[in-house]
């Protein structure tokens, strides 16, 4: 049983929407908690990697990223997995029901004198609120992924991009004619 003025130590992996930004999504969270008696005390976010933040900024996927907050409750649970999940509920509900999280956990349970009860997140989320290690095959695979994702039309118009500007680099006019033609007679 949580007891009122309890503590968790939550960790959540999520994803923005094309629509929300994650700090949009973690503000609307912390509003809506305390209707259920569960407050934020603190928390932190842990953005992806940058490919991520630029697709995600040009509306192109979902920005994944990991939240570590700790919440207090103001009534008594019968189960802190029940606190976990009202608070994964609304993640979702605040993602415009777009995006369930894709792990969550307590790392810690705090009752009301301050002792502290470490829990094991194994399999879901590692030690300190990291997602566990990926493997090579899975680095590469996600990098697939994430240009599958992208579509042809924007892998194209990089590739001009490219092709653009090597081709002004090798034929374009040279800074020694482009003096001389400036000079005054």
């Amino acid at each position: 049983m949580l007891q009122n003025g309890s503590q968790l130590d939550l960790s959540i992996q999520a994803a923005s929407t094309t629509t929300r930004g994650y700090a949009e999504i973690l503000s609307l969270v912390s509003s809506q908690l305390p209707i259920s008696g569960i407050y934020v005390v603190n928390s932190t976010v842990q953005a992806s990697g940058l490919l991520d933040q630029v697709m995600g900024s040009l509306s192109l996927s979902d920005i994944p990223y990991t939240v570590n907050m700790r919440v207090r409750v103001t009534g008594d649970f019968a189960d802190p997995n029940d606190v976990l999940q009202i608070v994964e509920h609304q993640f979702y509900e605040a993602s415009n029901e777009d995006n369930y999280p894709t792990a969550a956990c307590i790392t810690n349970i705090i009752d009301p004198q301050g002792n502290i009860s470490p829990t094991d997140c194994a399999g879901q989320i590692g030690p300190g609120g990291k997602p566990p290690e990926k493997s090579l095959s899975d680095v590469v695979k996600d990098f697939f992924d994430q240009v599958k994702s992208l579509g042809w039309t924007l892998i194209i118009a990089i590739i001009g991009i490219v092709v653009i500007v090597l081709a002004l680099a090798a034929y374009g006019p040279n800074v020694p004619s482009i003096a001389k033609a400036a000079r005054p007679i």
